[in-house]
């Protein structure tokens, strides 16, 4: 039986049924011109037509709408809330998220809420999603929980992959956007990015992509090509990462041990 809520931004890259499914719930940017966050493929490619065109615009996150999210965990069940939230190279959710803790200290005084504020972006933070799931079984105290995820997010290695007029650009989430490297083709950036996963002994490869997932495929099939026992998750980016301040065309993430 779980102990506390679990919640993530939608900034991770999975569709809601995905998160709604191992019991956690999503914080989403809200947009002009789409309802919500797209949840099937339809859905998907419509929203990215529509922000390919300007179309889509996310609306300002305030305290008050965290804050209103937050409420409805917490006035539901005497439990604590544990929630991811991306830095602010992707949204200002995090630093809204950290200021509503301090009002639902004050409303809920017996109840806590614990905000785990990655640096990590997209495929990068599913890592800690799916960890933060297994925490959640009973058995462990939200502060557990909370330095275990900790822990994890130091040996998380977050990738944002950019597409360019005459190259492709790879760089670091956590190093303030570090350019790794430069490529100018598909197949010599998958055999970099590849490589590097598979040079660790992380069992699976998260990797979420736009409309234009060439570039995911031949990265999934170096890695299995080389150990068909390493898992590649892919996923569709969701309009939260999509019109965010730093807009990528794949990120990249998987635990480095």
């Amino acid at each position: 039986m779980a102990n506390f809520h679990i919640s993530i931004s939608c900034a991770c890259d999975l569709s809601p049924d995905q998160i709604t499914a191992l019991g956690a719930r999503f914080f989403s940017t809200r947009f002009i011109g789409l309802s919500d966050e797209p949840n099937t493929i339809d859905e998907y490619e419509r929203a990215c037509k529509k922000i390919a065109n300007g179309k889509v615009r996310p609306t300002p996150i305030t305290t008050e709408k965290v804050e209103a999210y937050f409420d409805e965990m917490l006035e539901q069940k005497n439990k604590s809330l544990l929630h991811i939230s991306p830095s602010s190279l992707v949204s200002d959710e995090g630093a809204r998220a950290l200021r509503a803790t301090r009002n639902e200290m004050i409303k809920f005084p017996r109840q806590y809420v614990y905000v785990l504020l990655t640096s990590t972006v997209g495929a990068g933070m599913q890592p800690l999603f799916y960890e933060m799931v297994k925490l959640n079984d009973g058995t462990r105290s939200i502060e557990e929980a909370f330095v275990a995820l900790t822990e994890l997010e130091r040996k998380v290695v977050s990738l944002c992959v950019k597409k360019e007029p005459n190259f492709i650009t790879v760089t670091s989430a956590q190093s303030t956007n570090k350019l790794l490297f430069k490529s100018r083709s598909e197949a010599q950036t998958a055999k970099r990015i590849a490589d590097a996963f598979l040079s660790t002994s992380s069992d699976t490869l998260y990797i979420s992509h736009r409309s234009h997932h060439s570039l995911a495929l031949k990265i999934a099939e170096r890695v299995q090509e080389a150990d068909p026992k390493r898992k590649v998750e892919i996923s569709h980016m969701s309009a939260t990462s999509m019109t965010a301040k730093n807009s990528f065309d794949l990120t990249i993430g998987y635990v480095e041990q």
